[in-house]
């Protein structure tokens, strides 16, 4: 089950639980919050008991699962610390442990609990028995988010609770959180308790609320002097050194832009489409789109890109001393 489809559905789909392994930490604790609440919402408040797998064993939660809980008839077992479903996990030892566990597993029971793993690793070991029992018997939620359906995801996430936005917020809101998804669903929360009064987050909301990152402040730094907008390009200069970011700071996002943009444009010199240079690049396609309408040679970039290597060496060096020397690269642009 995709992340997409789960946010749809209004009751959970599995009676006996849930495997959650997603791209972050904060998105499988959000999908975590979410299971929690669906299964509540249906059977009132339950112990909630967070059992952690690397120190208490398989032993300790076949004993946990075959427990009643003490002050409700049901509980949530969130099992965290999943190494043993892994590849790298060794055997276990206790193969008769294991196999009680797989036991109750199947027969189901565990009337009494709702089962949440936390799997926060990047790949399940799907050859070992009790990763095959676990994606029969729960539901699994099974996603990495990608840079073409991150959009997507968090439009869906801020529309299902009620909010409106339009798709190009939506698209400076992801450009705004970097492309990360834990800063984007920061940014959305963030985002959802300043627009409680009118329940619509807009433009001016993100431009307020959510910060410009320095990467995207230098891509419109760079953007303006390469076509020669030298003035404007300056003035946001000086704010991102009013601002406290220092100048091997600056040098280092610029390098990197522009590497960025050398990397395109060789790229696109070879007849790569937009959609094969995102695939090459692992890169969003909004910043290859832009990147591809540059109109500079890949020579002079690479003449930019010696000029700050250049710099940033006198910089760290110590023989540069010139207040204005960005500015003066800039000019060269």
């Amino acid at each position: 089950m995709t992340l997409s489809q789960f946010l749809d559905i209004k009751n959970n789909k599995s009676t006996l639980g849930a495997l959650v392994n997603t791209s972050t930490d904060l998105l499988n604790d959000y999908l975590i919050q979410q299971l929690v609440k669906k299964y509540q919402k249906q059977h009132g408040d339950v112990d909630i008991v967070r059992f952690d797998l690397a120190k208490q064993g398989y032993q300790g939660l076949v004993h946990e699962l075959t427990q009643s809980s003490l002050f409700s008839t049901q509980k949530i077992l969130i099992i965290s610390e999943l190494e043993n479903l892994t590849a790298k996990a060794p055997a276990v030892k206790n193969k008769k442990v294991l196999d009680q566990l797989i036991k109750v597993i199947e027969s189901q029971d565990i009337s009494d609990s709702y089962l949440i793993f936390d799997f926060n690793y990047p790949k399940l070991d799907e050859r070992k028995k009790i990763t095959k029992v676990l994606k029969n018997h729960l539901m699994v939620i099974k996603d990495r988010l990608s840079y073409r359906n991150l959009n997507a995801f968090a439009q869906r996430l801020i529309e299902k609770d009620g909010y409106k936005i339009e798709s190009q917020v939506t698209n400076l809101l992801v450009k705004r959180a970097d492309f990360n998804v834990t800063a984007l669903m920061n940014a959305i929360e963030k985002l959802k308790i300043a627009a409680l009064d009118t329940m619509i987050i807009s433009q001016k909301l993100v431009i307020d609320n959510v910060e410009q990152n320095l990467s995207d402040n230098i891509f419109d730094i760079l953007s303006l002097a390469l076509k020669k907008d030298y003035q404007q390009a300056i003035q946001l200069l000086k704010e991102q050194i009013n601002q406290g970011v220092n100048e091997v700071q600056l040098v280092a996002a610029m390098t990197s832009q522009l590497r960025f943009l050398l990397q395109v444009k060789l790229l696109q010199e070879q007849n790569e489409s937009i959609k094969q240079i995102e695939q090459i690049l692992k890169a969003h396609p909004y910043r290859i789109k832009l990147a591809s309408q540059t109109q500079i040679s890949s020579s002079h970039l690479v003449y930019l890109i010696n000029q700050l290597i250049e710099i940033e060496y006198q910089i760290k060096s110590g023989y540069q001393y010139q207040d204005d020397f960005l500015q003066l690269f800039l000019l060269k642009c």
